[in-house]
């Protein structure tokens, strides 16, 4: 038999895992096409005696594949559950991870729109109290102004008064003819006119 040499390591790390198996015999199973557990569980001893194995060792590497083989799918099967497993705790602590950020800026926005509802309250209060100032301050200007209006006039109207009074006594002094003294109507007409 030629010693063919596998370049890769996977298959030659597998076959050498048989009892029995090294470096030599490994190359002997791989030069045969005998690469993978399950060929070598299926080989026949002519077949492995083809190869150059003897028949003891031919029965002893058919059985331990043949466990080996039966053994991987198990193996792969519990690798298999470990991963899914991983990958859903993985996700459910994600999902956990999200949720409570969620929760937490949902958190913070009830505090904004709460603070931002009390500073509105508090600027409505104060724009309250100050228009309230504002038309008392108007109120009373108003009034004040009035009153001064009223004392204005009733000056202006006494003057009138007594300026015509005067008129007449001067006019009645001096022997002329006597002019006929405005009625009320007259003197208060007089005095908004000016």
């Amino acid at each position: 038999m030629s010693g063919a040499k596998s370049d890769d390591k996977s298959t030659f790390n597998t076959l050498t895992s048989l009892p029995g198996v090294g470096k030599t015999t490994a190359e002997k199973l791989i030069a045969a096409g005998y690469t993978t557990l399950a060929k070598v569980a299926r080989a026949s001893m002519k077949g492995l005696a083809t190869a150059g194995l003897s028949e003891a060792l031919s029965r002893k590497i058919v059985a331990a594949a043949g466990n080996k083989a039966k053994k991987a799918p198990a193996k792969a099967k519990e690798a298999s559950k470990k991963v899914v497993s991983a990958a859903s705790a993985k996700a459910k602590k994600t999902a956990s991870k999200a949720k409570k950020v969620v929760i937490d800026k949902s958190a913070v926005t009830r505090k904004r729109n709460a603070a931002a509802t009390k500073k509105a309250r508090a600027i409505a209060t104060v724009t309250k109290a100050s228009s309230k100032k504002v038309l008392s301050k108007t109120k009373k200007s108003a009034i004040k102004t009035a009153s001064k209006a009223k004392s204005t006039a009733k000056k202006t109207t006494k003057k009138a008064a007594k300026k015509t009074v005067t008129t007449a006594k001067k006019a009645a002094d001096s022997g002329l003819k006597v002019i006929k003294s405005p009625s009320l109507a007259d003197i208060i007409k007089r005095a908004r006119n000016n």
